[in-house]
């Protein structure tokens, strides 16, 4: 009976050391960027730069359309809360070990206001990686998802500010307030 406690001890002492090793891609939004004012009506990029911090190229490549990224609009009230509009969810392409992927989101506000986005990497955790508390910030905590993903580097945030119309219009009627291409 000891002999088989020993030989599965370890068994797995040897097969978590190897899997130690191995590389794997590390997913990180190196920069989130977009105007930060523009006016209503007006189209304009976000622009995502997830990167894959693993260099060595042996290791795995995050494969296309694994993961998706998730932006979530909010738009702040009259009492200053700010209220989710929009969520929109973007397959990820591939990102190359030590390389930059460009994600960029065409938008357009039809309505006057202030605004953030919130861009999340991988939300899913659908990518193996080197790193995953880079992605859940901390295991077992009693805290949502986004919550600890708010604290890694899978997490960005941006405000912009929407002007009226120069003749005073606030609202283009009958659109949507935000429009994501």
């Amino acid at each position: 009976m000891k002999k088989s406690i020993f030989f599965t001890l370890a068994l797995s002492i040897s097969f978590s050391s190897c899997c130690d090793t191995l590389e794997l891609c590390d997913l990180l939004i190196r920069s989130f960027q977009s105007p930060h004012t523009v006016t209503v009506g007006e189209v304009f990029n976000v622009v995502a730069n997830i990167g894959n911090d693993e260099a060595d190229t042996d290791c795995d490549t995050d494969i296309a359309n694994v993961t998706t990224s998730l932006i979530e609009i909010f738009r702040k009230s009259i009492s200053g809360d700010w209220e989710l509009i929009e969520s929109v969810t973007k397959n990820q392409p591939a990102v190359d070990p030590g390389g930059t992927v460009p994600l960029p989101s065409s938008i357009t506000i039809s309505q006057a206001g202030d605004y953030r986005f919130d861009y999340y990497t991988d939300d899913t955790d659908s990518v193996r990686e080197r790193n995953e508390n880079n992605n859940k910030g901390c295991t077992g905590c009693k805290t949502d998802r986004k919550a600890q993903m708010r604290q890694t580097n899978n997490y960005a945030s941006i405000e912009i500010h929407v002007l009226p119309l120069s003749d005073g219009t606030t609202q283009i009627e009958g659109k949507p307030i935000v429009e994501v291409k």
